[in-house]
């Protein structure tokens, strides 16, 4: 799995003013980061 300094580096890469690669809202391993640094640490379900 990638570790967020990886994905750090994947972000700093991009242009300002544009939308993230394809990767960012394809890649599994990405997604599963999302999961663990914000969704389970913040969202609330109702």
């Amino acid at each position: 799995m990638r570790d967020t300094r990886s994905i750090r580096e994947l972000i700093a890469c991009q242009k300002p003013g544009w939308s993230l690669e394809q990767r960012f809202y394809t890649d599994p391993e990405i997604y599963a980061l999302e999961l663990e640094h914000i969704v389970y640490r913040s969202w609330v379900l109702v």
